[in-house]
């Protein structure tokens, strides 16, 4: 999910963007994955 975000940002879609970047973020939190929750947490 996070390249498909920054895939998405590179492309210009903030609102594709920002639909996977929260899905990473919830996705990493429910996993407890903190190196994931650290570049979730950094992605704008």
């Amino acid at each position: 999910m996070r390249v498909r975000a920054l895939l998405a940002r590179a492309r210009g879609d903030e609102a594709t963007y920002g639909d996977y970047r929260e899905r990473y973020r919830t996705m990493a939190t429910q996993l407890d994955f903190g190196g994931h929750i650290a570049l979730a947490t950094a992605m704008p």
